[in-house]
């Protein structure tokens, strides 16, 4: 029999797993679930927006918003992605390319 501490660390993971296979499946995301997809923190992404270094959508004063699909297209855009990167990418839906760039 497993372990509380075990039993918490599986579902953890799971719910991680979750997590990101939902968001993969959005196509707008908010300025939190972005900063998770990206791996940034929330003040490096403020200043990307502030710059206009990544496209962001404010409809609403306060409310932020990105297409994921834009956001694909900007990780791939900077010299700095690994090839892995776009090919992890390039795999996962078929909808951005090397050659689209």
């Amino acid at each position: 029999m497993m372990s509380y501490p075990t039993i918490l660390e599986k579902l953890a993971g799971i719910e991680s797993l979750l997590k990101e296979q939902t968001l993969e499946k959005k196509k707008l995301l908010t300025f939190k679930e972005a900063m998770y997809v990206l791996g940034l923190s929330k003040n490096t992404l403020y200043e990307l927006i502030r710059q206009k270094k990544i496209p962001a959508y404010r409809p609403v004063r306060g409310k932020v918003f990105f297409i994921q699909k834009e956001l694909r297209y900007w990780i791939m855009a900077s010299k700095a992605v690994s090839i892995f990167t776009v090919e992890k990418l390039d795999h996962e839906d078929g909808d951005v390319h090397e050659t689209d760039l």
